[in-house]
């Protein structure tokens, strides 16, 4: 991750007037796709980074002062940001299911508690976003939570090959956010970010993906092409078969 801050990485996607390069979601993925042949766990989940901000500065969701703050911090201290959405028994909330996690209305803001799953980067993450159910709206929302001793990061996530996302368990023990913390509420029948821009989030995962697959191709073809056979008197890249499935794999 340190590499990636250096070369501006955690940037690409924040709007130039903060300072970013707003790249295109085609160029990201391109570049997500590259950077997952090197580091598979990297890309997935740096990717969440990169697609909250270009999800947010195309939906013009988020109170504008709170977006540029978390722009900057971005762009000058390599900070990363997520949405953390999934819960267990309910997967990701974003896809209709009401959240376990709760958010009650207190003076000067709420006080949320619940259990979020799967949450990339959580080891190394100072903010994050997440969705909570409002009871006395009887609606939904997208909380800013800034870590601190009400947030707890469990350590559940052993996932062989994946372990650097660092998707751990994130529980709030009647954590207290402030007013100005409520991004935006999800109102009954509007479509909200991830239903309408936030559809570019299910492209971040098969890019990470083709990108695993094209080092697992380019590692076979040169396992091929450096290994002797003695019977072909050469490398089994000279094989009609192991040629035949080279073709295969790439057509795929």
């Amino acid at each position: 991750m340190i590499i990636l801050k250096d070369a501006g990485y955690f940037k690409l996607t924040v709007p130039k007037k903060y300072g970013g390069e707003e790249i295109s979601l085609y160029e990201m993925l391109l570049v997500q796709e590259q950077l997952a042949k090197g580091d598979g766990s990297t890309a997935l989940s740096v990717g969440w980074h990169l697609l909250t901000f270009l999800n947010v500065r195309e939906a013009d969701t988020w109170p504008e002062p709170i977006f540029a703050e978390l722009c900057h911090k971005a762009v000058k201290e390599g900070s990363l940001l997520n949405i953390i959405n999934s819960e267990r028994g309910k997967g990701n909330i974003s896809r209709g299911s009401l959240p376990g996690t709760i958010a009650k209305k207190v003076p000067g803001g709420y006080i949320i508690t619940g259990e979020k799953a799967f949450a990339s980067l959580a080891p190394i993450l100072k903010q994050f976003t997440i969705i909570a159910f409002i009871e006395e709206e009887n609606l939904t929302a997208e909380f800013l939570i800034t870590k601190n001793d009400q947030v707890k990061v469990i350590h559940t996530w052993d996932a062989m090959g994946m372990r650097a996302t660092g998707s751990h368990d994130i529980i709030f023990h009647d954590t207290f956010v402030p007013e100005e913390a409520l991004l935006y509420k999800h109102r009954p029948k509007e479509v909200n970010r991830f239903l309408a821009d936030g559809r570019v989030y299910s492209l971040e995962i098969p890019a990470v993906y083709l990108g695993v697959a094209g080092a697992a191709r380019d590692y076979a073809i040169d396992f091929a092409k450096n290994t002797y056979s003695y019977s072909l008197e050469n490398t089994i890249a000279h094989a009609s078969h192991v040629q035949q499935k080279i073709g295969e794999i790439e057509v795929l």
